[in-house]
This record gives C-alpha cells, sequence and structure tokens, in this order.
C-alpha cells in the first residue's frame, strides 16, 4: 500500500467521525458532550471545616471545549442584556470604590451549516473590581458556566451542597470589608496598576482559590505577608559573584 493511499484512509477515517453538514445542532452538541466529559476534578479548594469545592478556570475550560466545537461546526457568541454596578461598601486605602457588577449574558450556540439553527444559554454572573474590569470578569464567568452546563462537563463541583457547606465553613475575606479593603490596598501599594493580576495570582498559586475574596480571614495576615515578600523579591537588586 502506498504511503500516499495510506494517508488517504487515515484521513477518510477521521472525516468519517465528524458531524456531517445535514446534521442539526443538537446533534452537534451530542457530538462535542461525548468527547468532553470530564474536567477540574484535581482543584479542590477548601473553604474552611470540613467544606470544600472543585474550582476550574475560563481558560481551562475554552481550551478543552473550544477545538471540538470547531470540528462539530458550532459557532458561538455572548451578549450582555442586563447590567448594573452596587457599591460593596469596600474602597482601596486611596479611596477608590469596589463595585459589583452585575449582568445578564445571553450565550448563542449555533450550527455553522445552518445558522438559523441556534440555542440561547441566558447566564447571570457578578464580579467585584475597583476599575474598568468587572465587566470582562462578569462575561468570562458567563460564558464558562455556559459552557459546563450546555456540553454537561463534570467538573466535581457540588452546586446543590453549596448552602450546606456555607453554613459551617470558616469565614473569608469577602465577609469583611475592612479586610478587603485592606488587602486591596496593600496590593496596589506594592503593584500599583497590577494589583488585580497579583491578587489573583496569589489568590490561585497560594491559596488554590478563584479570587482573593475566598481567602480564609485566619490567613488574612499570611495573604498580606505574601503581597509584601513578591513586592519585595521583584525589587530585590541582582548580585553576582
Amino acid at each position: 500500500m502506498s504511503d500516499n493511499k495510506r494517508e488517504d484512509e487515515v484521513i477518510e477515517k477521521i472525516l468519517s467521525t465528524l458531524p456531517k453538514p445535514t446534521d442539526n445542532l443538537l446533534k452537534r452538541i451530542i457530538w462535542v458532550r461525548d468527547r468532553v466529559t470530564k474536567l477540574g476534578k484535581d482543584s479542590k479548594v477548601q473553604t474552611g471545616g470540613s467544606g470544600s469545592y472543585n474550582a476550574i478556570s475560563h481558560d481551562k475550560v475554552t481550551a478543552a471545549i473550544r477545538p471540538k466545537m470547531v470540528q462539530a461546526g458550532i459557532a458561538s457568541w455572548l451578549s450582555c442584556v442586563e447590567h448594573t454596578d452596587a457599591d460593596t461598601g469596600a474602597a482601596t486605602q486611596k479611596g477608590r470604590k469596589i463595585f459589583q457588577h452585575r449582568a445578564v449574558f445571553e450565550i448563542t450556540f449555533a450550527n455553522v451549516e445552518n445558522m438559523s439553527d441556534q440555542i440561547v444559554v441566558r447566564q447571570p454572573a457578578y464580579a467585584d473590581d475597583f476599575g474598568d474590569k468587572g465587566p470582562g470578569k462578569a462575561a468570562s464567568y458567563a460564558m464558562k458556566y455556559a459552557l459546563l452546563k450546555l456540553f454537561m462537563i463534570e467538573t466535581g463541583e457540588e452546586d446543590e451542597e453549596r448552602i450546606d457547606d456555607d453554613t459551617t465553613r470558616a469565614s473569608v475575606i469577602a465577609d469583611n470589608d475592612e479586610m478587603l479593603a485592606d488587602l486591596y490596598a496593600v496590593a496596589e501599594e506594592c503593584f500599583g496598576a497590577d494589583a488585580p493580576e497579583m491578587l489573583l495570582a496569589m489568590a490561585n498559586r497560594r491559596f488554590y482559590v478563584d479570587n482573593y475574596g475566598l481567602i480564609p480571614q485566619n490567613r488574612y495576615k499570611e495573604a498580606l505577608k505574601s503581597l509584601r515578600v513578591k513586592a519585595a523579591s521583584l525589587t530585590a537588586p541582582i548580585t553576582g559573584e
């Protein structure tokens, strides 16, 4: 058998597994569901006491599902249909108020072979920020959960049990406006405009939570120290022999 013939057979076999042009959107969605089934079960977050939940990032969800959506011929886009901003009562040390952006999004999924064949998912989302990043954070949250729920991805999250867990969990920084504002103020003092990114990195990598507001209050001083140590390491002079 020639190499060209063998290559043609491999390509034909791959193409035979893809959705047909005549397949409707529901069949395409089922095709993706069959190929992306589990994500994020290795990311466990302790909320205090015996409570815990599994978290997964927007980027991880997108990286896993987008290639299969492309293969299945499914397009998607997001639109904000409602939004407002609420004062959280917290502020940075410089007096900049921290607002909560509250929005409702519509995420449309369409069959690329027939754009009138669509499904629209409505998803509310909230995000706290002192500047202009709240809408972007909320949009990422909305898209992440629309993808997870539409394609029925297992993540290990036990949403139905969150209320029970929350009644026994330790208090987190988001429960204390003064702690929340002071932690942000220290980050802003240490890193300036990069404060949001540094807080997110610290929350993810050191405390294994989605944002700094979910850091347990009993680790508040540790979080402050972590920020200052990081800032010092970035400004320390490089010495050589």
